[in-house]
């Protein structure tokens, strides 16, 4: 019964942080704006608190079931090239992936300045204040309600 908890408290957790991911991505971050009756910052708040749920999940998850793991790993690092292939392959596109967006290349670079407008801070409604703290005028507006 633990693993199946387990399974899908990882799979919830996902879940969770994909739908407030894309809910962030798109939410303007100016105060008053709800989706699904949260604010901005409650949608902030559930995407850290799911963060650290699927941190901890998946970490049991993984110690559930660290001999299929290791299965894994011995076989895809084996001298086996169609063994290795899979661990090769998910290495390779990590790399790949994590590097463009380091290096602004496209297609990541189109990506990411789709999110820019929402991040600016222009017009005073930005979440970070001057002094780096955080508390702009957009985390204030937001808080006075």
């Amino acid at each position: 019964m633990i693993r199946r908890t387990i399974s899908l408290l990882t799979t919830v957790s996902f879940l969770v942080l994909i739908i407030s991911s894309v809910v962030l991505y798109v939410l303007p971050k100016g105060a008053g704006v709800n989706v699904l009756g949260l604010t901005v910052l409650q949608w902030k708040d559930i995407h850290i608190t799911g963060g650290f749920l699927f941190i901890a999940a998946g970490m049991w998850h993984m110690l559930l079931n660290y001999r299929a793991l290791l299965a894994y790993t011995r076989k895809s690092f084996s001298f086996s090239w169609k063994a290795a292939a899979p661990a090769v392959l998910a290495l390779s596109l990590s790399v790949a992936i994590y590097g463009a967006t380091l290096a602004r290349v496209a297609p990541v670079e189109q990506l990411l300045s789709w999110n820019k407008p929402a991040h600016m801070t222009g017009g005073g409604m930005g979440w970070g204040a001057k002094d780096g703290s955080g508390r702009g005028q957009g985390y204030q507006a937001a808080h006075s309600e």
